[in-house]
């Protein structure tokens, strides 16, 4: 194929340009028409082209009219036309053939397919001037219509072959590409894999770290405690400005502890939830109380704007504590001086919804997003020069989540901020409630098990309305003992350091007594408590009881 001369008819000037470089470098000589006009006014019937390369779709004539006035003048009608296109359309084909073209190219191609398909075209070429005239017009069906044939039988060979070479062509690249796509989901498979690795090491790093930190930085703040005290008056130069920034510094650090270690838990999906029925509204008057304290500094009041007595709720008291003290705490960090916090409650069916709103500075709209997303903060400044870690709403939502609620923020800048999370509420404890008078719970006969003489902590939860007689043992075979002789107790509360010298204490107290209810009070991981009540526990209790939890549990005992 050296010297053989082609017509590119290409309006895209890139394409031409491309195409004609192509064949030049195989030796072609290459004359160029923009549109199929021009085309044909640069053609010299005295000195043919061989070929000619032919996009569609033109301005002014496309290929499919070029190709039908080429066919039709008998000067240029054995001239081979290649048409390039897409092949979006089956009539794609029907038309070339209308049109007499030889070929067809489908686009993107690559050098090689072209000069396969040239090298095909130019050889057919010289077979059909040794062959007698086929020439024979014919009439086909398509698509329920009727269309005439102008090409030859071997043009009609020449373009089917050429429209199966190019499905062969694409079906190889799509292969191709679908070999590489498995190899790329292959590596990403591998990389995900990796992630979570080295980010389930980071978390647990994280975890290390800052529980390590904490103890020492307790200590700290301890020292510094009695440093304040016990230094005179004035002893040194801005003493008590020394001490202030002392105390807020390992203060802050404290808190960033708290909210790592939270966070690295959350990551790592060992947050644990310990659900336990308590009165949401001392539990919530608590909180505000506590909280006001914390407010007094910049002259700051929570409102309590609930008209609620009474309103039980089954959740985990802890985590609720760090969701609401986290809120009024960035209500408090991002509000001025002098101004006010309101939280209130709104039952709506099957759900608690909790509000907390301030007269803070606001959130812009666009940043209200990445408020949930870790170690993210926003623009809006503190008005104390407070530091935030970025992590503390973090674990405040997936608390939220945990428990199955929702949370989420209405801010408006210059005007305030509004956080919204709902908690699921079963309004049938509240009728419960409602129905018993004071504590809802006849007295009982109790025994508390415990190394030391009754701890005060506990005395200040089982008031005299709760218990008929209050007994104490200081091991395990005591308390058994205690049980076999008085057939009048009721429940028995014992430390979970005593239960390793009798593992099956409750079995042994319940076959002297079916009635007796045994609890245990220590940790309340699920594990532990699905070991408790594998070995015969009717409960679990916290170290530190408060005395709505208590009732909530003793309900749940003796009113099954």
């Amino acid at each position: 194929m050296i010297d053989k001369t082609v017509l590119i008819v290409e309006d895209s000037p890139t394409q031409a340009l491309k195409l004609q470089m192509h064949l030049e470098q195989n030796n072609f000589n290459v004359i160029h028409g923009d549109t199929g006009k021009a085309a044909l006014e640069i053609l010299d019937y005295n000195n043919l082209p061989d070929l000619v390369i032919s996009d569609i779709v033109m301005p002014e004539m496309n290929g499919y009219e070029l190709c039908t006035t080429l066919k039709n003048d008998k000067r240029t009608a054995e001239i081979p036309i290649i048409l390039l296109t897409h092949l979006s359309d089956p009539e794609d084909v029907i038309k070339g053939l209308q049109a007499g073209a030889d070929n067809f190219i489908s686009k993107p191609y690559s050098e090689e397919f072209l000069f396969e398909r040239i090298n095909d075209i130019l050889l057919n070429r010289e077979i059909r001037k040794r062959s007698p005239n086929l020439d024979v017009a014919m009439e086909i069906f398509f698509g329920g219509q009727k269309y005439k044939l102008n090409s030859n039988r071997l043009q009609i060979l020449d373009l089917l072959l050429s429209t199966y070479y190019n499905a062969i062509h694409k079906n190889k690249e799509l292969e191709d590409k679908n070999e590489e796509l498995k190899q790329v989901q292959k590596e990403l498979k591998k990389n995900n894999i990796r992630l979570k690795k080295l980010d389930a090491e980071k978390n647990h790093l994280l975890g290390i770290a800052a529980h390590d930190l904490r103890s020492p930085l307790t200590s700290i703040a301890g020292y510094i405690d009695i440093i304040e005290y016990s230094l005179p008056k004035n002893s040194m130069e801005e003493q008590d400005e020394i001490l202030k920034t002392l105390k807020m510094m390992v203060d802050y650090m404290l808190s960033l502890i708290s909210d790592v270690l939270d966070y690295s838990k959350i990551a790592s999906g060992k947050l644990e939830i310990s659900k336990d029925v308590f009165d949401m509204i001392p539990f919530m008057d608590q909180t505000i109380h506590l909280n006001n304290i914390l407010g007094a500094k910049k002259n700051i009041k929570v409102n309590a704007n609930y008209s609620h007595k009474s309103l039980l709720l089954n959740a985990d008291k802890n985590k609720l504590k760090q969701v609401m003290d986290n809120l009024l705490s960035n209500a408090f960090k991002y509000s001025e001086a002098n101004t006010s916090v309101s939280v209130d409650i709104e039952i709506l069916n099957n759900e608690l919804k909790i509000l907390v709103s301030d007269q803070g500075k606001g959130i812009p709209e666009n940043e209200i997003g990445e408020l949930f997303q870790p170690f993210k903060t926003t623009s809006v400044q503190s008005t104390g020069g407070e530091t935030s870690t970025g992590l503390g709403l973090v674990s405040v939502k997936k608390i939220v989540e945990t428990h199955g609620g929702q949370i989420w923020l209405d801010s408006e800048v210059g005007k305030g901020s509004v956080f919204t999370f709902t908690l699921p509420y079963n309004p049938e404890l509240d009728k419960i409630n409602n129905n018993n008078s004071d504590n809802g719970l006849p007295k009982f006969n109790l025994l508390y098990v415990e190394k030391h003489n009754l701890s005060d902590e506990f005395l200040s939860v089982i008031s005299t309305d709760l218990y008929s007689e209050i007994l104490h043992a200081t091991s395990a075979a005591e308390a058994l003992g205690i049980s076999e002789k008085n057939n009048s107790l009721e429940l028995i509360i014992v430390d979970e350091t005593l239960i390793g010298e009798s593992p099956s204490f409750a079995e042994k107290v319940k076959s002297v007594n079916e009635k007796i209810k045994v609890v245990v009070q220590g940790n309340e991981t699920q594990s532990n408590k699905e070991n408790w009540q594998n070995a015969g526990f009717d409960g679990v209790l916290p170290p530190k009881v408060a005395k709505e939890q208590l009732v909530s549990t003793m309900k749940e005992l003796f009113q099954q």
